[in-house]
């Protein structure tokens, strides 16, 4: 079992900076996701700040995320799970599922059983272990 490992990816870092977008991109499209392929990844955790601004989000850069990240994880049949992070959280002190994930969730092309959102403190398991 292999499971790929992302963590602090705060989409729309830099006030929605494009130059930053274009960076994370060629990160996505020249490394993680040709990773993922080659060794037959099915399972990514994202181990929180998926955004990187708690209050809202810019609808380009919720465009870029879903179409960017999501839906390629999507496509390849990678299940994935969020845990959520200090800037994925609208208020400091709550670990309420943030916009963007519930977004995610509602969205009507995600697949059944491949996005979770960790939002607890609990035990999960993956593949058995």
């Amino acid at each position: 079992m292999k499971i790929a490992l992302i963590t602090d990816t705060h989409w729309g870092a830099r006030n929605d900076s494009v130059i930053f977008s274009e960076y994370f991109s060629k990160f996505y499209d020249n490394v993680f996701f040709p990773y993922i392929d080659d060794h037959n990844i099915k399972t990514c955790i994202h181990l929180g700040d998926v955004v990187d601004r708690r209050k809202y989000i810019n609808f380009k850069t919720a465009n870029d995320l879903r179409e960017n990240f999501v839906e390629r994880l999507w496509k390849m049949g990678v299940v994935t799970h969020v845990i959520i992070g200090n800037h994925d959280i609208f208020y400091k002190k709550t670990l309420n599922s943030p916009l963007e994930i519930k977004l995610f969730l509602q969205y009507d092309k995600c697949p059944k059983k491949s996005f979770f959102c960790i939002s607890s403190y609990s035990m999960q398991t993956f593949h058995g272990f």
